[in-house]
């Protein structure tokens, strides 16, 4: 019942007569496999219904101009008998370029393109599966972007903060994060990217498979635990190094991992994870350093194991947390 319905928003279609909420529906079944399976058997069977749809004097012309262009000189009777099957062929082939103009005409003039918003509140997660069967968790404070003709030209999508990607394998289009100016592609994969506004890095950290992350002429290849960051200041790659990438999806788990990292930067972490304001009392407060995992169960959890490990002291008022030196 669903094809049928498909076929005849499609034929309406073609004669100008839909709404711009059918071409979007027809613009996403168009997008699917089955389409293109569908819209044949229903028009070739039209064909082979219609009673003198060529007349024999217009299927001679149309033999000899094939024959003429291809040089096909020998086999003529056998030609001849398959004609009516080539030329039912070319129809249906004709539809299908018919379709393709119509709505790369629709698509160009923006009339049904809508852009998707994923977001992920401070102190949230989110996850959205995409219309290919990708999968996103996206981390405290970051957004996904994709228009409604992803899975259809290409497989792009826009990042602002953190996001793990879990890539549906599709060869004949390469799946493509945009982020502040590089792209990480990937075919079928396991990733991970930081790229939060508060920072100069971009890290893209590979768990499974094999991604290409590039900013204008240079391209680094990741192989897995292996991790790139690019600083947006500079627009130059560091030093690929190696890691325990799974460490670093983590927080998609509700734990945090630390990679020795300084107070200061784990401060900027735990605002946005808990929508909270971080004070130092001390330059000297920031630069105490943190390696480890974290279970993100609560704010205090974690600040306790940090406290345990830094010579520091903290202290919460009116959802600031003050951190500073303990006195000797």
């Amino acid at each position: 019942m669903e094809k049928n319905n498909n076929i005849d928003l499609l034929d309406r279609f073609l004669k100008s007569e839909t709404t711009e909420a059918e071409d979007a529906i027809l613009f996403d079944w168009f997008g699917s496999k089955e389409s293109q399976r569908d819209i044949y058997a229903s028009y070739d069977e039209r064909w082979e219904n219609a009673s003198d749809m060529i007349p024999s004097d217009v299927q001679d012309r149309i033999y000899k101009s094939i024959r003429n262009k291809t040089n096909l000189h020998q086999e003529i009777k056998t030609k001849r008998i398959t004609l009516s099957s080539l030329s039912r062929y070319i129809a249906v082939a004709c539809l299908f370029i018919v379709i393709g103009m119509s709505l790369f005409i629709v698509m160009g003039k923006g009339l049904f393109t809508t852009n998707f918003v994923v977001s992920a509140e401070e102190g949230m997660k989110s996850t959205v599966e995409l219309p290919d069967g990708t999968k996103v968790w996206l981390n405290s404070g970051s957004r996904l972007m994709y228009s409604n003709t992803y899975n259809f030209w290409n497989r792009k999508v826009h990042l602002e903060g953190e996001g793990y990607f879990e890539v549906n394998r599709n060869e004949r289009k390469n799946f493509i994060v945009e982020v502040n100016g590089l792209e990480v592609e990937a075919l079928g994969t396991k990733f991970n990217v930081q790229a939060y506004s508060g920072s100069n890095m971009i890290t893209t950290t590979l768990l499974k498979g094999k991604v290409n992350v590039r900013s204008n002429e240079k391209e680094m290849l990741l192989s897995p635990d292996q991790q790139i960051q690019f600083n947006i200041r500079s627009k130059s790659f560091l030093e690929v190094k190696s890691c325990d990438a799974s460490k670093y999806a983590l927080w998609k788990n509700n734990e945090l991992y630390f990679d020795c990292e300084s107070l200061e930067e784990i401060g900027m972490t735990l605002e946005r994870l808990y929508s909270v304001d971080v004070v130092f009392a001390s330059e000297s407060a920031k630069k105490y350093t943190f390696c480890g995992a974290i279970s993100n169960t609560n704010l205090i959890n974690v600040l306790e194991c940090i406290t345990m490990t830094a010579p520091v002291h903290y202290e919460m008022k009116n959802n600031v947390l003050y951190f500073s030196d303990i006195e000797k």
